[in-house]
């Protein structure tokens, strides 16, 4: 089955490019400095799922993270998808730089993995955009208080192509 699902998976990925909308859940603010892991919550369309038999890559361009404020171990992740799963998520550690400037900074990625439905796989790949509001201090008592420590969720739903 898996012989059959990596030769369909060649075949869609020439012919059918896949679409992808993403939504940013309500962002927390981080000081300069401030460890932040990056949560990819990554979902396949209704009757399809995550294709264990490839990982999850994400992948940030060496050359961009020059140019930001930012610090990552590596710049390719690969993540282990568990038995097939409808969605699954995956983090990423990235430390902001204490010359990291109040804005919001943006840390493009390219987001690879497969799904299936019934005998038929494809590939997504696609480019991401992380968003990071750096403030280094809020209003006293403000409850949108800049975070030294934090995680920032970004939720993927993958499109089916078919």
């Amino acid at each position: 089955m898996r012989v059959l699902r990596t030769l369909v998976l060649s075949a869609l990925l020439a012919a059918a490019p896949l679409l992808l909308s993403a939504a940013v859940a309500d962002s927390p603010s981080f000081k300069p400095g401030a460890k932040v892991t990056l949560v990819l919550d990554v979902r396949a369309p209704e009757k399809w799922h995550l294709n264990s038999a490839l990982p999850l890559r994400v992948e940030f361009d060496a050359e961009d993270l020059k140019k930001l404020p930012v610090k990552l171990d590596k710049t390719t992740w690969d993540f282990s998808v568990v038995k097939d799963p409808p969605s699954q998520s995956f983090e990423v550690p990235v430390t902001l730089t204490s010359k990291a400037a109040e804005g919001t900074l943006s840390i493009p990625a390219e987001l690879q993995c497969g799904m299936c439905i019934e005998d038929q796989c494809t590939i997504v790949k696609e480019d991401l955009e992380f968003k990071i509001t750096v403030k280094k201090s809020a209003a006293g008592g403000s409850k949108n208080q800049a975070q030294a420590k934090g995680k920032l969720t970004r939720t993927v739903k993958l499109v089916a192509p078919f």
